[in-house]
């Protein structure tokens, strides 16, 4: 009997662990301010294991890293939720507040704080692994004094561990 619990155990850790996920992202930025170069924008993500599921929703913290081509370069963490539509799709919404650093006043977003929103569609693969397409806006929600924002368009892909 110990045999059963011990493995039913073991079964428990591998399936919370294979809901974490890296996500590699790779778009195109429009800065919304007159004469700013728009860029290439590169991400990394982390998306632990939910912290909350409730049927095909689940909610869970994530981190992110974005660096732009011009130098630019984002590091937050917030909230990440997703929703199931089926065993081949889901959809992703997030925000995460974190820190902005402009290489030029072109691109300056009004604040270091910044907070980025996220919205995207994913097609689960067979692998494991998902292919996604998101929309991505950074502001400061009026914390400076100007909040120009920035909008983003990212492919991105989540292998699960």
């Amino acid at each position: 009997m110990k045999a059963v619990w011990l493995a039913a155990g073991f079964c428990a850790a591998a399936s919370t662990a294979s809901a974490q996920e890296f996500i590699l992202g790779a778009g195109y930025t429009d800065y919304n301010l007159s004469g700013a170069d728009d860029s290439v924008l590169l991400s990394l993500e982390y998306h632990a294991t939910p912290f909350y599921e409730n049927g095909a929703f689940a909610l869970g913290w994530g981190g992110v890293l974005s660096a732009q081509a011009g130098g630019d370069f984002f590091v937050g963490g917030g909230l990440v939720g997703t929703y199931a539509f089926s065993p081949g799709w889901s959809a992703e919404a997030s925000i995460m507040p974190g820190a902005y650093f402009e290489d030029s006043p072109l691109t300056d977003l009004g604040d270091t704080i910044e907070f980025r929103s996220l919205i995207g569609l994913a097609y689960h693969m067979p692998s494991g692994d998902k292919i996604s397409l998101a929309f991505v806006h950074k502001s400061n929600a009026g914390l400076g004094s100007t909040n120009p924002g920035a909008n983003s368009l990212l492919l991105r892909w989540h292998h699960a561990f």
